[in-house]
């Protein structure tokens, strides 16, 4: 399993993108400054009136097929 953190700053806005599909991918920069894209689907759950902020957590597999992302 890889593990990637990270801060998402999120708009409402931007994260209206997301929800209505307009944007399928969230691309963002690791702690580590590794840049990762993961699927914009794995956010909608932490979205609320502000957008999305806070530390996050990415797990995927070794493959990259399966991914979940956590708050921090």
């Amino acid at each position: 399993m890889k593990r990637f953190e990270m801060r998402l700053d999120l708009s409402p806005l931007e994260c209206a993108k997301y929800y209505r599909g307009e944007v399928t991918q969230v691309i963002a920069k690791c702690k580590d400054n590794t840049v990762i894209q993961f699927p914009a689907l794995l956010i909608r759950s932490f979205v609320n009136e502000n957008g999305v902020h806070g530390q996050f957590v990415l797990t995927c597999s070794d493959d990259g097929k399966d991914s979940s992302l956590e708050r921090n």
